[in-house]
């Protein structure tokens, strides 16, 4: 399968997940996905394991970098 990989990125309380909203509620046509990040903080308000990101702890995130599991990843 091929496609097009569409990233939509910013900082924190920009409108990302409005605007992701928006693109797959509006355009069904484009035959959307959206993919989960992981990260290893802890959830912030009421974002839940696998809704908002896979909530991992560190070790856990550490391991899935030495297992070659990430297309990309950041540490800060």
């Amino acid at each position: 399968m091929r496609g097009n990989l569409i990233i939509i990125s910013a900082p924190s309380g920009t409108g990302k997940s409005t605007i992701i909203s928006w693109l797959m509620k509006e355009h069904k046509e484009l035959n959307l996905a959206y993919s989960i990040s992981c990260t290893s903080r802890p959830p912030r308000g009421s974002e839940q394991n696998g809704v908002d990101y896979f909530f991992l702890s560190p070790e856990e995130f550490r391991e899935r970098i030495e297992n070659d599991e990430f297309l990309e990843f950041e540490e800060v």
